[in-house]
């Protein structure tokens, strides 16, 4: 997916949310703006979403002088989505196809992007993956695919949302060997390693991250190791926006599994804003 108009107001947004952690000084936050507009002058018509955002976000976190801005929030979030981990797991134990559930609570977890979002009622999305499950949905196809699997690899995405998709790599574990995938260092509320250990994912299963620093899985950028393991995978997860951004015409076989929260990730999915999205790329 590449970069759309769009995506530099959004981009903007970002950065002055990024700066508002930081510091109350408005000379200071425009100065970070400013930064972000120079970048502008040398974006690549070819980058995509992902790729972009990172680049901006970075030169703006520079200029603040500040690594992980969003870590104290990561950490409640975190935190937070933990103590309601016992409930989505009987949501999930309770249902008629728990694989099917556990699926639909990842995706409402997805709203959980301080990137996009700044404001969740995280209850209202979980009662919406209960009550209205996917605009697309080829949970059928993904079944097909894990009954002839052995390994998975899962892209992990956003903190506090990484505990839903540990009650899904719970239910993928059962019968498979999964690997989880983290960002190699911190942006946004992107999560790390730190996260997988706060909440138990590394005690469920491997977790690896792509080598690179960048947003997604920019193919050209992430490490040997990971793209061997990426194509060794029966089953690939993809997580979020920034993943769909950077694989989505990879040529592999992905599930997507999102929240369309923006109008160009919708349109480029063929949903509405927010719908929730099970969507497989099929291998070319």
């Amino acid at each position: 997916m590449l970069t759309y108009p769009e995506c530099i107001p959004c981009m903007f947004k970002q950065a002055l949310s990024t700066a508002r952690r930081v510091t109350n000084d408005d000379e200071t936050i425009r100065g970070a703006l400013i930064e972000l507009a120079k970048f502008f002058a040398r974006l690549h018509e070819q980058c995509s979403p992902a790729q972009f955002s990172y680049n901006g976000l970075m030169a703006v976190q520079s200029f603040l002088g500040v690594d992980d801005p969003y870590k104290e929030e990561k950490d409640r979030f975190n935190k937070a989505i933990l103590e309601l981990e016992g409930h989505l797991q009987e949501m999930i134990d309770e249902s008629d196809d728990p694989l099917h559930m556990a699926v639909r609570l990842a995706a409402a977890g997805n709203m959980i992007d301080l990137g996009i979002v700044s404001d969740v009622n995280i209850d209202d999305h979980i009662r919406a993956a209960r009550e209205t499950g996917f605009a697309v949905d080829d949970y059928d196809l993904l079944r097909q695919r894990l009954e002839d699997a052995e390994t998975i690899l899962y892209l992990l995405d956003n903190a506090g949302e990484i505990v839903f998709d540990k009650l899904l790599i719970r239910q993928l574990t059962a019968d498979h060997v999964v690997t989880a995938v983290v960002r190699k260092t911190p942006i946004l509320n992107d999560v790390t390693i730190d996260d997988a250990v706060d909440v138990g994912v590394t005690d469920l299963c491997e977790v690896i991250d792509t080598g690179c620093d960048v947003f997604g899985v920019p193919v050209e950028l992430v490490s040997q190791e990971f793209l061997r393991r990426f194509e060794a995978a029966d089953v690939r997860i993809a997580k979020g926006h920034a993943n769909f951004e950077t694989l989505d015409g990879c040529g592999r076989e992905v599930f997507f599994l999102l929240k369309a929260k923006c109008r160009s990730v919708a349109g480029e999915l063929g949903v509405n804003l927010y719908d929730s999205v099970l969507k497989c790329q099929a291998a070319s």
